[in-house]
């Protein structure tokens, strides 16, 4: 997989890509399949949130007051750049978050499609909420911080400050530490849809420390979170509680599988549903329940297909079926899961390891009765 350097710029303030002058730390960026570096250390700054948020705060009036129609048009704009650099952003997608090319086009459309809805819903839904009576009229919050995972980097990054934008506010975004470079290509692409200077920001970091500082923050207006429960149950502990704050958790599905389904076709679904963005996506399967009657006839024919699957890194020779997990704290806790569950008395059909013929962080499928 062939794509142009990626260079670091720094983070996304009022316009410009700027380096941190007063550097608090760094950030890794690896490749999750051979753990080479793809953008670098990536150095972070307390005072950049500050910074962006200030910036941001200051945008804000002038940007609440244009119309729909205005706040529209850098949509439709971001839009048509994701469709004209559909191929690269794909392959960058694939490449730092280690899902499979297909899955990652698949990112890049269902973005598109969104942005699509946004664009053709958003006026009328705008417009019938002002015209109702609504005991408090509402309104943008103003300047939000939103913090988004590293599963679907860049469907949630656009997504969520695509909408906030639209709806009349202004934001700081800052990205998954795991995927530094989807959040850089998300800022380039919004620097090239002539937004006003302040509207749309994004910082770099981890998100324990940033989100301290973000919390301490009093010019701040509201807070978005997509990501884990327990870091979202911290911050939501750690926030103040005048501050507006919507947390988005993902959390494993759950699946039954009746004694008159269709095996082959059910068990293809299944082993979509557990292997799509390496098992890490909010939409995977957990748990299946099967009809005692075909439960056998289900377990080996889900065993023989996981045993089968492609695990290669995106830009192998195969189409890869089965990518890496984003990081060596993720596959640690993959196999210590592993392990929990068989000394709750589960019996391991395929279990948790490493997948030692590989360099990068790859595992086998896991399955357990």
């Amino acid at each position: 997989m062939l794509i142009p350097p990626l260079l670091q710029k720094g983070d996304y303030i009022y316009g410009s890509f700027i380096k941190p002058e007063l550097i608090n730390g760094y950030i890794k960026s690896s490749i999750p399949s051979n753990k080479e570096k793809l953008i670098g250390q990536y150095l972070f700054s307390y005072s950049s949130i500050s910074q962006a948020i200030a910036y941001a705060k200051a945008s804000h009036p002038q940007w609440q007051k244009k119309s729909i129609e205005s706040r529209t048009i850098p949509i439709k704009r971001l839009q048509d750049d994701i469709i004209k650099n559909h191929q690269f952003i794909a392959k960058t997608i694939s490449l730092e978050s280690g899902s499979p090319l297909h899955e990652a086009s698949s990112e890049v459309n269902e973005t598109i499609l969104f942005l699509q809805y946004l664009i053709d819903a958003s006026p009328t839904i705008l417009e019938d909420i002002q015209q109702k009576n609504y005991t408090q009229t509402p309104i943008p919050l103003g300047c939000l911080f939103i913090l988004t995972p590293h599963v679907h980097s860049f469907f949630y990054g656009i997504a969520f400050c695509a909408s906030a934008l639209i709806s009349g506010n202004v934001v700081v975004h800052k990205p998954s530490r795991y995927t530094p470079a989807i959040g850089q290509l998300i800022a380039e692409i919004w620097d090239r849809c002539s937004l006003k200077r302040g509207v749309y920001n994004m910082v770099q970091g981890p998100g324990t420390h940033i989100s301290q500082q973000v919390i301490k923050n009093t010019l701040l207006d509201g807070i978005v979170f997509c990501g884990e429960y327990d870091t979202a149950n911290n911050i939501h502990r750690r926030t103040p509680v005048h501050l507006p704050l919507r947390l988005f958790c993902g959390g494993k599905g759950s699946g039954i599988i009746f004694s008159d389904a269709d095996i082959d076709k059910t068990c293809n679904t299944i082993i979509t549903a557990l292997t799509r963005s390496g098992g890490q996506s909010p939409y995977c399967l957990s748990h299946v329940f099967i009809h005692t009657s075909i439960i056998d006839d289900v377990l080996e024919t889900i065993e023989t297909r996981l045993k089968q699957l492609n695990i290669a890194p995106p830009d192998g020779e195969q189409p890869s079926q089965l990518g890496p997990l984003i990081s060596e704290q993720a596959l640690l806790q993959y196999i210590q899961q592993g392990k929990n569950i068989e000394e709750q008395g589960h019996t391991a059909i395929c279990p948790a390891q490493e997948h030692i013929d590989k360099t990068g962080f790859f595992v086998k499928p896991s399955l357990y009765r």
